[in-house]
């Protein structure tokens, strides 16, 4: 029996849908420990979810159990998979979520096509509670991949957005906005090293990468290195996602500019 936790990630927001997983889960394994790693992620955004995911799963013990339920193809001809990667397993569609935590390396996968792990009467709609939940508890219990159907193969994967990068200047994509309004970007801390930077958020210059949010002016754009190891925008005391008026993040412009590559003029 596995000590680790099943650790529940989805779409869901604040509603009843996680607490039902969790109450499969439970209904199978009374004794395993589960926690919510997130329900907020925005909905059906699986390129957000899988660098949520992929952020995250080093800070769970070895042997947890991950279910992620961003699933917008569910009742289609996507295929339910479990993998194990990184020395933890990840129950969930095979629409790219998982993308990101196999680029290490996948060592054992299993299409879920084994009906006595599911839950009777299988919803169309709601493969969370009803396959993917009920899979992850009988794996916590020790039930093998190799029960749960046939090996994966290959699977699928996602086109991530990456940096542009120049003489001088990084043109930027945003990945996500977090619970704060942070604008959470594709530039890794390494790309910024040992350089001074202008950052423009839509035309808006921002002085500088911060190393805090405290020294930033209170309600004032800022830039600064994040716990996810990437450039953030922020807004002291407030949300840099309403500053700017984002309503979909993928759309947000921004560049850095490298001090003394360039004039930055600017702008309202």
């Amino acid at each position: 029996m596995n000590k680790a936790p099943i650790v529940l990630l989805s779409d869901f927001g604040d509603s009843h849908y996680a607490g039902q997983m969790r109450g499969v889960i439970l209904g199978i394994a009374a004794g395993a420990p589960i926690a919510d790693l997130t329900h907020s992620i925005s909905p059906q955004n699986v390129v957000e979810a899988a660098h949520i995911l992929s952020e995250s799963v080093g800070a769970f013990p070895e042997g947890s159990i991950f279910v992620c339920v961003v699933d917008p193809g569910v009742g289609t001809k996507r295929r339910g998979i479990a993998i194990e990667a990184a020395r933890r397993r990840f129950v969930g569609p095979d629409n790219g979520v998982f993308s990101l935590v196999a680029r290490g390396g996948v060592t054992a996968s299993a299409v879920l096509e084994n009906p006595r792990y599911f839950r009777p009467g299988v919803c169309a709609t709601f493969h969370g509670r009803d396959v993917f939940a009920p899979v992850a508890a009988h794996l916590w219990l020790g039930v093998g991949l190799e029960d749960l159907g046939p090996p994966a193969g290959q699977i699928e994967g996602l086109r991530f957005p990456t940096p542009v990068v120049s003489e001088g200047r990084i043109d930027a994509h945003v990945l996500y906005a977090d619970r704060f309004g942070n604008l959470v970007t594709d530039v890794e801390a390494g790309l910024v090293a040992g350089g001074r930077w202008a950052v423009l958020v839509h035309g808006k210059r921002i002085r500088g990468v911060s190393r805090t949010y405290a020294d930033g002016v209170p309600g004032k754009p800022m830039a600064l290195l994040g716990s996810s190891g990437r450039v953030e925008i922020a807004v002291r005391d407030g949300s840099a996602a309403e500053r700017f008026h984002v309503k979909d993040p993928r759309t947000v412009r921004v560049r850095l500019i490298k001090a003394g590559k360039d004039r930055v003029q600017e702008t309202s």
